[in-house]
């Protein structure tokens, strides 16, 4: 699955998946960088990400259905269709109740015709009274969407940092290998792998390797240490071998990430983000 990296102003933030894209709420225009292309592109040119970028809602160009669909002068009415059917033999032949219709038309076009000239007019009289362009107000407008972007991208990654931290069992885990072991107790080629499932780097990493006895307590504890473990990679470690001991537990009694402002075991005091840590 594509991973892709966004420009949030001056700093480069990821990788995300689509799904996380969709909670930034990206722009068209947002800087976008993923494995497989040389260069940063924009959000609009990647054709993975055009289903979850915002649809144009501005509507189309008004034009008025008057001034295009009638003319000026009616038609000539013995060059038409109708005047060839009835196949009427002088001008004091035409219909009366014919000739009431079409002027109510031509009545109709006019009235409409003087209804347009006015509201022209009045447009471009308002026009003439707008205040002049002002090129220092549109430049401040884009700055202040520009800001306003940064503001909301930071605002969502806070809160998936927080997820992280009060959530950090769900994605920092520690396992072990296919290790080793003596029926009459001893443990040897013992690995541990660390496997770090968030979006930020982990500094440091401490893993507790308790070497249970057959009888079920602890004969020893030796601590594994990982360090700079890249989002979303494992990381594997060499445990010391025991001379006794059947099964071996694993605990990570520390955990820090300076991205991600985490830190355990420590107690920020805050009972919503107790691990929350800033230096």
């Amino acid at each position: 699955m594509k991973k892709f990296y966004i420009m949030n102003g001056q700093n480069q933030e990821g990788p995300f998946e689509i799904e996380q894209l969709k909670l930034l709420n990206i722009k068209k225009d947002t800087p976008i960088w993923f494995q497989g292309i040389e260069n940063w592109t924009t959000a609009e040119k990647v054709e993975d990400l055009k289903s979850i970028l915002s649809i144009n809602t501005t509507p189309p160009k008004f034009e008025n259905p008057i001034q295009n669909n009638f003319s000026t002068t009616p038609p000539n009415y013995y060059n038409s269709s109708n005047y060839n059917n009835q196949n009427y033999n002088s001008q004091n032949d035409y219909p009366k109740s014919n000739l009431k219709r079409n002027l109510l038309i031509v009545g109709v076009i006019l009235i409409g015709l003087a209804i347009i000239s006015f509201l022209s007019s009045s447009y471009q009289s308002n026009s003439y009274d707008s205040e002049p362009y002002n090129a220092d107000e549109t430049q401040n407008s884009a700055v202040s969407a520009e800001e306003t972007e940064r503001q909301r991208i930071n605002e969502a990654i806070t809160k998936k940092n927080m997820n992280f931290r009060n959530n950090w069992q769900s994605y920092l885990t520690a396992t072990t290998n296919q290790y080793q072991y003596r029926e009459i107790g001893g443990i040897f080629n013992l690995a541990v792998i660390f496997t770090n499932n968030t979006d930020c780097k982990m500094d440091e990493i401490k893993v507790n390797v308790n070497y249970i006895k057959d009888s079920g307590g602890i004969y020893k504890t030796e601590t594994v240490v990982f360090y700079n473990v890249l989002p979303g990679t494992q990381q594997t470690a060499q445990a010391p071998d025991s001379e006794r001991g059947t099964s071996v537990e694993l605990e990570i009694s520390q955990a820090y990430s300076d991205k991600m402002n985490f830190y355990y075991p420590s107690d920020s005091g805050n009972y919503k983000d107790p691990y929350f840590y800033k230096q």
